[in-house]
C-alpha cells in the first residue's frame, strides 16, 4: 500500500484479521485522536454516541485495572455516563455494581481528593473501602473485552469515518511488536 487513505481497506476488513487487543487499543486510539480524551470521558453530546461509549469503558476501565478503583472514583469525568456505557453495551450486572459503589462513596466526593479524604479519613482508608469493588470488577475483565469488541463490531457503520485512523494505530502497533521481536 502506499499509504494513501483510498488504499485502506474498509473498516470491517481491517478488523476481520486482528485480535480483540489489536481492536481495542486501534478504535480507541482513533476514537481519542479525532475527540480528544477530555470530551470523551466528559460525556460531551458533540462526540458520537458510540465513539463516547467506547472511550469511556475502554479509557476508564484500562484506568480502574492499571491504577484502581479508588483512583477511578478521584477521576475527573462524568461517572453516571461510565454506567450508562456499560448498560449500552450489555453489561448490566458491572453497571448496577458501578452505580451501587457510586451511591455508597457518594456521587458528591467523585473527583475531589479532598472531599474524598474528609469523607473517608485518608485516601488508605478510601482505597481500602475501594478494594472489594475493584476485585470484583477485575473479575469481569474478559468479559468487558468480550462485549467491548461486539460492540465495536455492531457499530462498525458509525465508525467509518475514523477506519483510515484505526487503520494507521493497528499497523502502528504490528510495527511496534514486530520490532520488539526481532
Amino acid at each position: 500500500m502506499s499509504g494513501h487513505d483510498s488504499d485502506i481497506p474498509d473498516l470491517e476488513e481491517i478488523l476481520r484479521s486482528a485480535s480483540d487487543s489489536e481492536i481495542i487499543s486501534s478504535v480507541y486510539g482513533a476514537v481519542e485522536d479525532a475527540y480528544g480524551y477530555d470530551r470523551i470521558v466528559s460525556w460531551n453530546e458533540d462526540v458520537p454516541l458510540t465513539c463516547r461509549v467506547i472511550g469511556h469503558v475502554v479509557s476508564t476501565s484500562w484506568y480502574l485495572l492499571g491504577e484502581g478503583y479508588a483512583r477511578l472514583f478521584n477521576l475527573k469525568c462524568n461517572h453516571e455516563a461510565f454506567v450508562e456505557c456499560f448498560r449500552i453495551v450489555g453489561l448490566d450486572g458491572i453497571a448496577d455494581m458501578v452505580r451501587s459503589d457510586i451511591e455508597v462513596v457518594g456521587p458528591e466526593v467523585l473527583g475531589d481528593t479532598d472531599k474524598i479524604i474528609e469523607k473517608y479519613g485518608s485516601w488508605n482508608d478510601f482505597e481500602n473501602f475501594c478494594s472489594g469493588s475493584e476485585d470484583m470488577f477485575m473479575e469481569h475483565e474478559k468479559e468487558i473485552r468480550e462485549r467491548i469488541v461486539a460492540f465495536i463490531k455492531e457499530n462498525l457503520s458509525e465508525l467509518r469515518s475514523i477506519g483510515p485512523a484505526v487503520w494507521h494505530k493497528l499497523q502502528a502497533r504490528r510495527n511496534r511488536a514486530h520490532s520488539t521481536s526481532s
